[in-house]
């Protein structure tokens, strides 16, 4: 019983991190749809692929490895976002002096 409850749950954050995670990871580091759009097939491939060589190599399921890398890549995405937005702000403060 509890298997069959718990399937569902494992789907749902499977397609999570295959469908919704590389998009946003994508839409943090551009904003043009384009660059998104192919910046995000990119993560998501290059997800899959390290997921499956993982997976092979470690005996683990592949959807842990799908979704611990997301989420490296989501933490990745943002700390670029925050260094370009700091530099940002830096190089507008020194072209106002």
């Amino acid at each position: 019983m509890v298997c069959a409850i718990s399937v569902p749950v494992v789907g749902a954050l499977l397609c999570f991190s295959l469908l919704i995670a590389p998009t946003l990871q994508a839409f943090i580091l551009q904003v043009i749809p384009k660059k998104v759009m192919f910046l995000s097939l990119f993560l998501s491939l290059v997800m899959v692929w390290l997921s499956l060589v993982l997976a092979y190599l470690s005996g683990l399921p592949i959807g842990f490895f799908v979704s611990i890398i997301g989420a490296f890549f989501y933490g990745f995405a943002r700390l670029i976002s925050f260094y370009k937005l700091k530099r940002e702000k830096f190089i507008y403060c020194i072209a106002q002096m």
